[in-house]
């Protein structure tokens, strides 16, 4: 059993990082403004952000029991009168809400009438985070790893468990209840782990709020991370049929074999005998090829590189040389996370409890071993499982379970999402079949629809000078939060930008100079 893959990989968090301002309100419209302050810790919101920390039960059944503190924060929209609240749930498990506040600071550009809410999910960030001052540094050191989960248990021991989805969903309504004002209305949107917290607070309260989007879903009772490295390898052929389909990606991948998967089984078997041409071999090993090619693929901007990667990786001339070794610098320079927001540990023990399928390793290390696209993240997972480290909680009420509730809902995946493909996200429309539920697929968008959907040309999220959203995702969520009843226009999806490999287009040189010092990504 091999215990060495104690890192957390990236993919697993969800989050975005827009720069960007925000200007604050008067105070004069008394939406709770006693309750709340300004933020005094070390996490660096906009200025305009408002906090507040209150504290629950640890144990909702013991309820004059432990308490412990949740951490939540505000950005108030800049129109006198407001309609209501949105709240931003944020994947992980384990990532803080903290890691959203640029995103909710920009899509509140165009929605000044709402007042933007988020919190840290119990065992994360501000709310009572549990964890090590070293654990998002522990990398591959196994028994730091088990140093770090004593000290956890030491100090939580059985309650442990009560750091759950549950308990969390139960958070998040005192939140929403404690803040709310009489009148006004409450939205929710999730996005990734955060898709699977919101459902299992429907599950506990399934009228409570006007309205939900649900963005990348991690389907209950299909969504395992023990699964992740397939959903990865699987979406990564889905795209190398992209590249199939596109004239100038297909003639330079058939330079190496007939069509681009057999191209990228060439290579890597290239890299497994040493058959590269001499100055590129020994860059990779088989596993670090994968972990690198599922690490561009998860991003929306990155991913057109994957072809040229593999393409400069076979010929290897002396430009290629620059051009990889440009490559490899960028990857090593990739810092640590020292803020201490995210929880690794508390990752583990809800994935472990809850979204983990019993694969086992041996299982996974045979998958692996034919895979292309893959960070070895379901391996992980599979060996901390089978050491028997964690005192792993059990939710048979709950987990893995969709909620009974017809209110509105707007269900968003993208077709070339590798951590919720749309093969399991996809079956959530199957459940909510209400006249006011509906499910997009969004074509070419990854991981985070209300980001990574731009529309041609892509501006992203907000076109400063048309003052109005500008990708699929965000056009379907404003639709739907200023209408949850009305008719929904999908007309976005067929505007959504498309995978192209020409490397004369502004964002493929743009990219391409970025991530490998050149503006052609081929030559």
């Amino acid at each position: 059993m091999n215990l060495e893959r104690i890192f957390i990989a990236t993919a697993v968090f969800f989050f975005f990082l827009i720069p960007t301002s925000c200007n604050n309100r008067s105070n004069s419209d008394n939406r709770g403004i006693s309750q709340w302050g300004q933020c005094t810790d070390y996490t660096r919101l906009e200025e305009s952000a408002q906090c507040r920390s209150f504290s629950v039960p640890l144990d909702y059944d013991k309820p004059a029991g432990t308490s412990i503190d949740i951490s939540a924060f505000r950005y108030l929209g800049t129109d006198k009168i407001s309609k209501g609240q949105i709240w931003f749930l944020q994947g992980g498990p384990g990532g803080s809400g903290r890691r959203l506040s640029r995103l909710m600071v920009q899509v509140a550009k165009y929605y000044p009438d709402f007042d933007f809410y988020s919190l840290d999910h119990r065992g994360v960030g501000l709310s009572t985070r549990f964890g090590c001052s070293d654990d998002n540094d522990i990398g591959d050191d196994w028994e730091n790893y088990q140093d770090c989960y004593n000290k956890i248990f030491n100090t939580w021991g059985e309650k442990l468990k009560e750091f759950s989805t549950t308990n969390a969903a139960r958070d998040l309504h005192e939140a929403i209840n404690r803040s709310r004002q009489e009148g006004k209305k409450v939205f929710i949107w999730g996005t990734s782990y955060g898709t699977y917290w919101l459902l299992r607070y429907l599950q506990l309260y399934p009228n409570e709020v006007d309205g939900i989007i649900l963005d990348s879903i991690c389907t209950p009772g299909e969504c395992y991370l023990d699964r992740y490295d397939r959903w990865n390898d699987m979406v990564g052929a889905q795209f190398l049929e992209l590249c199939q389909a596109d004239p100038i990606c297909n003639e330079k991948m058939s330079s190496i074999a007939e069509d681009p998967k057999k191209a990228v089984e060439e290579v890597f078997r290239r890299i497994d005998q040493g058959l590269l041409p001499n100055n590129c071999n020994n860059m990779f090993t088989r596993e670090e090829f994968r972990h690198v090619l599922a690490t561009l693929l998860s991003n929306w901007s990155t991913r057109v590189l994957i072809p040229p990667l593999i393409y400069r990786l076979s010929r290897c001339n002396e430009g290629d040389r620059e051009v990889l070794d440009f490559f490899l610098q960028g990857l090593q320079v990739k810092g640590t996370d020292k803020s201490l927001l995210n929880s690794p540990m508390l990752c583990d023990l809800i994935s472990l409890s809850e979204l983990f399928g019993g694969s086992t390793s041996q299982e996974l290390q045979a998958f692996l071993h034919e895979a292309h696209f893959a960070e070895d993240v379901s391996l992980r997972f599979a060996d901390i499982y089978e050491a028997g480290l964690w005192n792993i909680y059990r939710d048979d009420i709950f987990s893995q379970k969709l909620p009974e509730t017809d209110i509105p809902m707007l269900m968003i995946n993208g077709t070339t999402d590798p951590q919720t493909p749309l093969e399991i996200a996809g079956k959530i429309a199957l459940h909510f079949t209400g006249q006011y539920q509906h499910f997009v697929a969004a074509p070419y968008a990854t991981h985070g629809v209300l980001v990574n959907s731009p529309i041609t040309p892509p501006n992203w999220i907000y076109d400063e000078k048309e003052r109005k959203p500008q990708t699929c995702g965000s056009l379907l969520f404003g639709q739907f939060i200023n209408d949850p009843k009305g008719p929904l226009d999908t007309s976005c999806t067929q505007m959504v930008y498309p995978v192209e490999f020409d490397p004369a287009t502004t964002n493929n040189k743009m990219i391409s100079n970025i991530v490998f010092g050149t503006e052609d990504m081929w030559d």
